[in-house]
This record gives C-alpha cells, structure tokens and sequence, in this order.
C-alpha cells in the first residue's frame, strides 16, 4: 500500500470530513473487499444502524421494487426505497430506487479506481502522486459506466525522476590556493545523482582545472544518456590543455517513452506508461590558472574560473487511463507531460592576487533534479584575469552542459463514445513531440474532437466489442 496518496470524493469544496482514504486504491473493486460499499456499510454498521439490507434487497412497498445503490447503502423504509450515499456521491437523478449514481473525485489520486457500471465519474481537479517505485504511484486509472472529465487531471512529472548535475570543475590553483569542485546534483525518485567536479592542488604558474563529475541516470528502463540501461549524462568537460578556457560539459539526453530518447510504442492494445526521465549533464571544466608568460611575471597572476554545474535532467510524465462502459467525455484538461531540464549553477571567478596564494574559483553546482525549471542550460563558468603591466586577459570556464527532458506519460481513453472538447497533453519536457507520450483513443464509431490534442503518438482504433 502507498501511503500518503489518498482518494478524496466529495463536492467542488471538498470537505475534510468526507475524505475516504483508500491508500493506494489498487484493491478498489466494486465486488471484493475494500470497495466504498463495503467501507460505509461497515462504518454504518459499526455505528449500531445496520440497514434494512434484506427488505430492500427482495421488495419495497406494494409495487415490490428493489432498491439498488451502487454507492452507498440502501433501506426500504415505510414501504420506499432509502438510499444512504458514500462520501463524494450523489444520487443525481433523484431517484431513490437506483440510489446514488454519480460520484465526485478530486484532490489526491494514486493507482486504480473501479466503479460499478451504473456510476457516473465526475473528475474535478486532481494530482496524480508521483512515482515512488511502486506499480501504483505515478498513475491513475477509473473505470466506470460514464467518465466527465471538468478539471485538470495533473500528472505532469510524475513519472519517472531526473538524473542530477555534475558539479562544475575547480579553477586551477596558482600554488597554494586551491579550487573547489562543485557539489553534485541529487536524482530525484528513482533518478541518479551526478558527480562532483574535482578539486586542483596544481603548482603554481598554469595549473589546468579540475574536470566536471558526470551527470546522473534519468530513472526509467528507457532514461537517462537514452540507453536502455540507463547510462549517465555527459561527461565532464576538462581543460584544455593548449589553452586557458574548461570544455564544456557534455549533455545529459532525453528520457523516451518504450525506447531511447523517442517514442518507439508499436503496441495496439490498451495498455500505457510513464516516461522515462532525462539524465543530468555534466558539469563544465575548470579553467586553466595563469600566471604572465609562463611566469616569467611571477608576482602577478590569477587562479582559474570554476567550470559550471550541469543541468539537471526532467522527469517524465505519469500515465492516466479512463475505461468507460458508455461514454468518455473531457471538458477539463489531462496533463502528462515530462518536466524540462533544470539549470546548473554558475562556476565562480577565479581569484586574483600575487602567486603562490590565487586559489582557482569554485566550481558551480550540479543541479538537483528536484528543483523547478530553470533555464535549459547548465551554469556559466567563471573566468580568469591576468595582469601583467598594461596586459590583460581573460578566459571563461566551461559551462555545465544541458540537462535531458523528461518524456510524456500514456494515455488511454477506452469507451463505446470518447469526446475531447477539451484538452489533452503528453508531449516530453519543452514540449517535445519526439520524446511524447502514446495517446491512445478506443471507441466505436468517430471520436468527437474538438479541442487539442499534443502526443509523441496518437493511436485511434474501434473496440473489440463494438455493435
């Protein structure tokens, strides 16, 4: 069971009081045990009201009708039906017969709802809970007789998680000042870390920087350097050896959907995934220290600019799939796009000052995939002054390289009438197509689109038990 992802039914305004929590909702039937039925009839029951089960089930008043309710309890009360609704349910059409009908979700949703066929799902604004490495988190699929969808079914990111940064490479030092390497970049969920970009101890006059760490695996079967096995971001870059600018750190590559980097779905039944995520990049190399004309000017010189850290990599999409016995129809939004990169910080200016104490800038850090959307690049690297009379020069540190976009999550809309007047969107991180999510539609009959509709691909084909 997933804990801290619950269920919640209930109004627009949901109150408190009327949250069921269901943990992770993936033994959620309406025939076996744990279903909302159940849970009220036990809560009634426990409360020393059992319902007038039996009257209800074999006739209620002279016209001998039986009194049904899919969500909740029922009663045959002075010869009429008396239904008892579950949290979050209605009994829309006012007939007490049939009982409560419609059923209100929102707030937070993990893994797997069934409905019976005679319910109406109204699915407000909802948060699909990210993946934590369980078959639940990261997705949310309904079943039920009728799917409305008014609100955002948000599971933007909720995928797969990023790889992080490497850290940007030190400066080279120009004696006994010492540049730092940059911190790595943390993963996120079931993303890698990046490496730490190394620190210089080099002797004074022309110390090379230290090289950036490599970024870290984006999560997923198919994330990171986009191999199957998930291989790391970018390499660090180094110094260059001839002169006095870091490499830049190589780039983290994009998650896929079912293959590297892409989307390479072929499949044509009704399941779907999450995305993979994007692998960090690496951190930028150090920049070369310095000190005039092979320090022939001993006194003057400066150490070199810190390497940027690499971009983090975005995390992929989660995956919605709603299953009607009737009708689909999205007013409001689903949203299963994969996250863009994050950006690394800037490596620091090397320090100026007199040979042997300039120590070479700091290397900046490795961005954590858990940070929000920075600017699709890794950090700057610093620079290094030199001064030696009336010369001067100057030379940058390598940046950090760009992170990998997260990929789309899947989507299913499988019911007999499937409506889209509103929106719905699965491309990668960035709004890549390449890297997006399947959207797959099952129907009978034409789908009645008249809103959007992104995707790496779109799969459209008729039920199997189609009139």
């Amino acid at each position: 069971m997933l804990t801290g992802c619950s269920l919640q039914v209930g109004l627009d305004e949901p109150d408190p009081s009327t949250t069921l929590d269901i943990g992770a909702m993936a033994d959620f039937a309406p025939d076996g045990p744990g279903t909302l039925t159940d849970a009220v009839a036990s809560r009634d029951a426990e409360g020393g009201s059992p319902p007038d089960v039996d009257a209800a089930a074999v006739g209620c008043g002279p016209a001998r009708v039986e009194c049904l309710n899919p969500l909740g309890t029922t009663a045959c009360t002075d010869g009429a039906c008396a239904p008892s609704c579950a949290p979050g349910a209605d009994d829309a059409d006012g007939d007490p017969d049939n009982g409560c009908e419609t059923l209100r979700v929102v707030g937070g949703v993990c893994g797997a709802l069934k409905l019976p066929a005679s319910v109406t799902a109204v699915v407000g604004d909802v948060v699909v809970c990210p993946h934590d490495g369980s078959e639940a988190g990261g997705t949310f699929r309904l079943q039920a007789g009728r799917v409305l969808v008014r609100g955002l079914i948000d599971a933007k990111g909720a995928g797969h998680g990023g790889g992080g940064g490497g850290g940007g490479g030190a400066g080279g030092s120009l004696g006994t000042g010492r540049g730092l390497g940059g911190a790595r970049g943390e993963g996120i969920r079931d993303g890698g870390a990046g490496a730490p970009g190394a620190e210089t101890t080099d002797a004074c006059c022309g110390g090379c920087g230290g090289p950036g760490g490599t970024g870290g695996t984006g999560g997923g079967q198919h994330g990171g350097r986009g191999g199957v096995t998930g291989e790391g971001g970018g390499v660090g870059g180094r110094c260059r050896q001839d002169g006095r600018e870091g490499g830049r750190g190589g780039d983290g590559a994009d998650g896929g959907y079912l293959v590297a980097g892409g989307n390479g779905d072929e499949s044509t039944d009704n399941s779907v995934h999450r995305g993979s995520a994007g692998g960090g990049a690496g951190g930028g190399g150090g920049c070369q220290g310095q000190a005039w004309s092979a320090c022939m000017c001993p006194d003057i010189g400066s150490g070199g600019g810190g390497g940027g850290g690499g971009g983090a990599g975005g995390r992929g999409g989660g995956l919605v799939a709603l299953t009607a016995a009737e009708s689909i129809r999205v007013e409001g939004r689903i949203d299963t796009r994969g996250m863009d990169r994050i950006a690394g910080a800037d490596g620091e200016d090397g320090a100026p000052g007199a040979c042997p104490e300039a120590g070479g800038g700091r290397g900046g850090d490795g961005a954590p995939a858990g940070g929000g959307p920075g600017n699709n690049r890794g950090g700057d690297g610093g620079e290094l002054s030199i001064v030696c009379g009336i010369d001067e020069h100057r030379g940058p540190a390598g940046d950090g390289g760009h992170g990998g976009r997260g990929a789309g999550g899947g989507v299913l809309l499988s019911a007999p009438l499937v409506e889209i007047p509103g929106a719905v969107n699965a491309l990668g991180g960035g709004g890549e197509a390449s890297n997006g999510g399947t959207v797959k539609l099952l129907h009978c009959g034409a789908v009645v689109q008249a809103g959007e509709l992104f995707a790496g691909r779109q799969f459209d084909a008729p039920l199997d038990d189609c009139p």
